[in-house]
């Protein structure tokens, strides 16, 4: 069923749900940041309110409205996101010119050869969009504290006071929550990201990608230009193979063992005898095509050792009739179909991640005979001698002099397989750059916060200092706030980070959702970070002098 969208204006990407559906993990990071964004903003702006405490109970007594002080407030907080959201928009512009220079010099060739890059550049259009959303923000999270600000009584706060409803710490204590649920989330998901792209950059084929150079051909080119290929010096094997390893898995076909009702989908290619050796996939039993049979398309068949667990769990296969269900109609270059329906198996081969090595290894695979004789074969692979100095430009040049027209392209294998890496590499880059940008925000929400609430305590820390209560003691109060605060925001975290993570893993596999070492590195992160933001106010605070601070009334 053909997708249903409709075109925008503002990109050339199509707006169909699955576009759409692409994007949306890359969003919702983005608006995760802007939430810690401003509930970091918002808890400045009430700390910057205590100050102004008797600015308010004067307004107030000489007469002016509480909506008027709202108004005023939130006027204030507009005046500010403008300035933010012009630089905003600056550092955007240099950001996405950036990371498209970035993506340039980082991608593989192969796959860049077919990414089409598109005009990122911000046009007015982005900057309405982002000026809407700075003052939709700047209303949203100033509302709050300017109402909590202008909620005092005249007689408390002209004297610098805060009222009962300036005193309570709940909504400040839920921003530092916040920030920090989101904070540890993003820092899990990055962290699971950057394990996992570590782990699966390591993760072999099964089978030999380096110095192997895959040539895809528009048509078949002549034994004698393969003869003239085999004889060069830097050129160390020749095979020829419909499919291309590791370009998106070969094409599927029904299999049965003769006499057994158990049918399974089996992947299938067309290969020349010397595939197995160029590759280095070892045949664990029985034999490799013979060249008769190859040129010939003999009714053998080489199968994977998980087909012959799966068709012959407890019998030796070698030997034994396979039959496949080749479909009607004739065979084209997509989908080359063997010219036979029942095969008998002579050779077990090693499993091997044909396709996406993400997925791990093929669940089935049959390796039927061809050669450039038998016209099956669009892709010749050849090795190239390691300690030969300019093979790749020699292979080159002989493809451009002999056989310009059939040639559609060549690249190293290992660009393939690189471009498989590459998606997973990038995401976790990104991942890593939120998180450490929400980290940032939340080391400094909580420390403004934390210096808040020391500025609030001020009288009450110097009546516990005049009681007796040690410098240990006072900063052991402070640091113990904000730990308990990260911890609540810590234990959100991971229970979201459950679920996030089994979003990201459907959309990039081979991601291990529950890598415990990384939601430890994530929490642990986001509590040395409530640490360190303490540092200073305790200090601050266990250095209030109580003769200083009784004076006051």
């Amino acid at each position: 069923m053909r997708s249903i969208g409709f075109q925008s204006n503002a990109t050339t990407v199509p707006l169909i749900p699955e576009a759409i559906a692409l994007f949306i993990p890359v969003a919702v990071a983005f608006l995760l940041v802007l939430v810690i964004a401003c509930a970091n903003v918002a808890s400045i702006m009430l700390g910057r309110l205590l100050g102004r405490q008797r600015e308010m109970g004067i307004r107030l007594s000489l007469g002016a409205s509480r909506m008027r002080l709202v108004r005023q407030l939130l006027a204030e907080g507009l005046v500010l996101a403008a300035p933010a959201a012009v630089l905003g928009f600056a550092i955007s512009a240099g950001a996405l010119r950036w990371g498209q220079d970035l993506f340039r010099t980082t991608v593989p060739p192969t796959l860049g050869k077919i990414v089409r890059f598109i005009d990122l550049s911000p046009d007015i259009r982005v900057f309405v969009f982002l000026f809407g959303a700075a003052v939709f923000a700047t209303l949203l999270f100033a509302l709050v504290p300017a109402l909590q600000a202008t909620r005092t009584s005249v007689h408390t706060a002209s004297r610098g006071q805060l009222s009962e409803a300036g005193r309570t710490s709940t909504f400040r204590q839920a921003l530092v929550v916040v920030q920090v649920t989101v904070c540890t989330v993003l820092l899990i998901c990055a962290g699971i990201l950057l394990r996992a792209s570590r782990e699966l950059s390591h993760r072999d084929p099964g089978f030999q990608t380096s110095s192997i150079t895959f040539v895809e051909l528009n048509q078949p080119i002549g034994p004698s230009v393969l003869e003239l290929l085999r004889a060069q010096p830097w050129t160390e094997l020749i095979a020829t193979t419909w499919s291309t390893p590791l370009k998106g898995g070969f094409r599927q076909i029904p299999a049965a063992a003769i006499g057994s009702p158990l049918w399974i989908e089996a992947r299938y290619n067309l290969v020349s005898p010397e595939y197995f050796d160029l590759l280095r996939i070892p045949i664990s039993r029985g034999r490799n095509f013979t060249l008769s049979e190859a040129n010939g398309t003999a009714a053998v068949v080489v199968i994977s050792e998980a087909t012959a667990k799966q068709l012959w769990p407890t019998a030796n296969p070698l030997g034994k009739q396979l039959r496949i269900e080749v479909p009607e109609g004739p065979s084209d270059k997509t989908n080359r179909l063997p010219k036979f329906r029942i095969t008998e198996v002579i050779g077990i081969a090693r499993d091997v991640s044909s396709g996406q090595v993400l997925e791990g290894g093929d669940a089935s695979c049959l390796y039927f005979p061809t050669s450039a004789n038998a016209g099956q074969t669009d892709t010749v692979l050849v090795r190239l001698r390691p300690g030969f100095s300019g093979a790749s430009q020699a292979l080159e040049t002989f493809l451009d002099q002999n056989s310009p027209a059939a040639i559609m392209r060549a690249a190293p294998l290992e660009e393939l397989l690189a471009s498989q890496m590459y998606p997973l590499l990038a995401s976790g880059f990104v991942s890593s750059l939120l998180g450490g940008l929400a980290l940032v925000l939340t080391l400094s929400g909580m420390y403004g916060v934390l210096s808040y609430l020391v500025a609030q305590r001020t009288r009450e820390i110097g009546i516990r200092m005049a009681l007796g209560a040690t410098v240990l003691g006072v900063t052991r109060m402070i640091t113990k706030q904000s730990i308990r605060l990260a911890a609540v925001g810590a234990i959100l975290g991971v229970v979201l980070a459950l679920g996030v993570s089994r979003i990201v893993a459907s959309a990039v596999q081979g991601v291990n959702t529950l890598d415990a070492p990384a939601y430890l590195a994530g929490a642990g992160a986001v509590l040395l970070a409530a640490l360190a933001a303490a540092i200073i106010p305790s200090r601050k605070a266990a250095r209030i002098q109580p003769s200083i601070t009784l004076r006051f009334d």
